[in-house]
């Protein structure tokens, strides 16, 4: 989504206000895998790369959405949520409609997030939405004042000049993810990363949607995924879900 200029400069000075702040001490570093909008190839690639090293990620849904299409990629049904759930994968809260936050009133943004918690946790018995990402990494303070209240942990999504990794001091409210996606990182990026967060016992969040041989310019192929997971298992790093990394005895 293109932003005016206006919208360009609120985005980037709401990056650099903390809401509030939090020391994270790791025992280790930490990897989370999440995907954003959940194509059908996120579950039925991803969900198999996952499986293969015993991993657990978090699928960030717009129940909206659902059994829909976005950007020309086919989103996963409720059937689909289902089993995706019923593997112990985390599923995390991406609005309603994947609305934008620089386009929504605080009030209309959280408003969609209730209805998608309503959709999400009237169709998966036993679902607590404890995370949420911010659709387009769109994140004015404003709304994250209200989502902070809301869910454990809020994903944003790193700048090019930014942090890439969380820790030791983080904001719940705005935790950054790097793209694991064809306009994101690159593989060598990627081992960069998870070999510092090893050394600074840091947590990595890597961020990506569909996972296919020919993916979008928002996705990855399983080969890749496969490549950060390996990295990480070799860099004893743990892999967990991004709402498990939080708990309020961490904070």
């Amino acid at each position: 989504m293109k932003l005016s200029f206006t919208e360009r400069l609120a985005r980037q000075a709401s990056l650099r206000i903390p809401l509030a702040r939090g020391t994270l001490a790791l025992p280790r570093g930490v990897l989370s895998i999440t995907f954003d909008d959940v194509p059908k190839t996120a579950w039925t690639e991803g969900g198999a790369v996952l499986a293969a090293h015993g991993a657990k990620a978090t699928y960030f849904v717009c129940g909206g959405l659902c059994g829909r299409s976005l950007d020309g990629q086919p989103l996963c049904d409720v059937s689909e949520l289902e089993a995706v759930h019923a593997a112990g994968h985390e599923i995390g809260c991406h609005t309603h409609e994947h609305h934008s936050a620089h386009r929504d009133r605080p009030a209309d943004y959280e408003a969609s997030c209730e209805r998608n918690r309503r959709f999400l946790e009237d169709r998966l018995p036993g679902l607590q939405l404890r995370s949420f990402a911010y659709p387009y990494g769109h994140a004015p303070l404003r709304h994250r004042w209200r989502l902070a209240r809301r869910f454990a942990a809020c994903r944003g999504v790193a700048t090019r000049s930014g942090r890439k990794l969380n820790g030791p001091m983080v904001d719940p409210s705005l935790l950054v993810a790097v793209g694991l996606t064809r306009d994101g990182q690159r593989h060598d990026d990627v081992g960069q990363l998870v070999a510092e967060a090893a050394v600074r016992r840091a947590w990595l969040v890597l961020f990506t949607h569909d996972v296919q041989d020919t993916p979008s310019a928002h996705g990855c192929t399983p080969g890749e995924l496969d490549h950060a997971i390996r990295l990480a298992r070799q860099a004893g790093l743990d892999i967990l879900p991004f709402g498990a990394v939080l708990p309020a005895d961490r904070v």
